[in-house]
C-alpha cells in the first residue's frame, strides 16, 4: 500500500476566463442557461458566476475550445473517470470503493472538492446531451439544482490560473483488478 499525491497547475487564465473568451455559440448558451437557474443563489451570496461556470466546465462537452475542435470537452471527464477508478469508485458503485482519494480544483476564486460523496454519472435530466456524463454536486446529480456549497464554493483570494490536486491510495492488487476489467 502507498499513497500518490499529484498536483497539476498552470498560471494564466482561469477556467472561468477561458470560458468567457470562448467563440463557440453552444458553450455560453448552456452556461448562461444553467447560471440563470442559480441567480437567487448568487443574489443570496451562496455562490458566484465564476464558481458556477467552473463547476459547469467539468461537464462532458463543455470546453473553451469547442469551436476549434468538436472533440474538446472530454479531457476533464477522462481525468475524473480515471480518478474515480483509481480511488476505488468503480462503475459509479459506492459499495465498491476503498478508502478513496481526494481531489480539488482551484481556479481563480473557485474551489471544487471531490471525494466519494458526489460522482460522475450519465445526465438523467437531459441538460446536456443524453449520453454525456455530469457531476452536479447534489444528491440528484441535477445541474438545474443548487450544488452542495460545501463542495463548490468561492474563495476570498484568487489564484492566477488553475491547480488540480489529487491524493489517492496505491494498492497493487486493486490497481491490477481495475486494469484487468
Amino acid at each position: 500500500y502507498g499513497e500518490c499525491q499529484l498536483v497539476l497547475f498552470n498560471f494564466g487564465k482561469t477556467i472561468y476566463e477561458g470560458l468567457k473568451d470562448s467563440k463557440d455559440a453552444y458553450v455560453p448558451q448552456i452556461l448562461n442557461k444553467l447560471t440563470n437557474k442559480r441567480k437567487q443563489d448568487i443574489v443570496d451570496g451562496k455562490t458566484t458566476e465564476e464558481v458556477l461556470w467552473t463547476l459547469y466546465s467539468l461537464q462532458e462537452g463543455i470546453s473553451r475550445l469547442k469551436d476549434e475542435d468538436k472533440t474538446h470537452g472530454t479531457g476533464t471527464i477522462t481525468l475524473l473517470d480515471t480518478f474515480n477508478s483509481i480511488s476505488g469508485i468503480v462503475d459509479n458503485n459506492k459499495e465498491n470503493s476503498n478508502n478513496g482519494g481526494k481531489m480539488s480544483i482551484i481556479s481563480g476564486k473557485a474551489y471544487i472538492k471531490f471525494d466519494k460523496k458526489y460522482i460522475l454519472s450519465k445526465d438523467l435530466y437531459g441538460i446536456m446531451k443524453s449520453d454525456f456524463k455530469v457531476i452536479a454536486f447534489n444528491n440528484s446529480n441535477n445541474l438545474l439544482e443548487s450544488p452542495d456549497y460545501e463542495y463548490v464554493r468561492s474563495l476570498k483570494t484568487s489564484f492566477p490560473g488553475t491547480v488540480i490536486s489529487m491524493q489517492f491510495p496505491i494498492d497493487g492488487k486493486y490497481i491490477s483488478k481495475v486494469k484487468n476489467n
